[in-house]
């Protein structure tokens, strides 16, 4: 199946997330564990990927509806877990109303809390330093495009937004990641 682009990249600093706050918890770097933490929920999911996912929900392909469904439910529940040693009582409460929790707590298995559930490990399958690339490369135009509009004091309108690329590659990133930037630039 073709996962968008978004949740690839999602997953892939899920991934990278898991695996810098799982190695500065071993080292007692509580610092860095929870600026990791802190940088994964606030910047890269609520900021970039809840807006990204928006119009993939709201789009007519079922497909797309759905792994963008189950993405985002892999990074909320993950999520969660990264969070409880940080947040123990909001996080557990959070955990137990997830949508699937009913179903999960029917296997004799599965745990009855999320302070006796495994912590999450990294999924190195997620990982991509081409899609980090492809984001950075993306996010970069989105702040030069962000930057343009505020000069310009287009704020309450939806400005056609033109891009182009010289280099072969980035121009067939650009087509393939055009519904992303005009998104993020409130472009059209």
């Amino acid at each position: 199946k073709k996962v968008p682009f978004a949740c690839t990249w999602i997953l892939s600093r899920l991934s990278s997330a898991t695996r810098t706050i799982s190695d500065a918890m071993f080292a007692y770097d509580f610092s860095s564990a929870t600026s990791s933490v802190y940088g994964f929920w606030q910047y890269e999911l609520c900021d970039i990927f809840i807006e990204l996912a928006k119009p993939l929900l709201n789009g007519d392909d079922e497909t797309t509806k759905e792994l963008t469904k189950q993405t985002l439910y892999v990074c909320l529940e993950t999520g969660l877990h990264l969070l409880h040693p940080f947040m123990p009582f909001v996080t557990e409460e959070l955990w137990q109303r997830l949508p699937a929790q009913a179903s999960n707590m029917e296997q004799d298995d599965y745990p009855r809390s999320l302070m006796i559930a495994k912590y999450p490990t990294p999924v190195e399958r997620w990982e991509s330093s081409e899609i980090d690339a492809n984001m950075t490369y993306m996010m970069s135009i989105v702040n030069k495009a962000r930057s343009l509009r505020s000069d310009y004091g287009l704020n309450r309108e939806k400005a056609e937004l033109f891009v182009t690329a010289s280099n072969p590659a980035n121009l067939e990133l650009l087509e393939s990641i055009y519904l992303e930037i005009a998104t993020l630039t409130t472009s059209s």
